[in-house]
């Protein structure tokens, strides 16, 4: 169910993040890109601009309290492998305003 659906979506982020090359961004940060336009991005929640960068290439990010240790081990892994072909870190939220909250609790992925 559930689970198997995160599986699912975590495994095929990791692959596109192997598999689309990075753009090359003026301070040496790489960015994912896909082959989908502007248009499509924008459709999509992708935001341009340099005052949208996350704070020092960090991303706080904190688990909803319904995941196993499992579950939590195999997203960290997919951001370790997002961290490993870019310029972002992830780390755990203290008091950041803006940050990425990993959630099991509803159906879909919502940003």
């Amino acid at each position: 169910g559930r689970t198997r659906k995160m599986i699912t979506y975590l495994l095929l982020l990791t692959v596109a993040s192997i598999l689309i090359p990075p753009y090359q961004a003026e301070d040496g940060c790489k960015m994912m890109l896909d082959k989908h336009n502007k248009a499509e991005m924008m459709s999509r929640n992708f935001i341009f601009g340099n005052n949208n960068l996350w704070p020092n290439k960090q991303v706080p990010y904190t688990f909803g309290p319904s995941f196993t240790p499992n579950e939590k081990s195999l997203i960290q892994r997919a951001m370790n492998t997002i961290q490993a072909q870019s310029c972002v870190t992830f780390v755990p939220r203290s008091s950041q305003r803006n940050f990425v909250q990993f959630r099991n609790d509803k159906e879909g992925c919502f940003a």
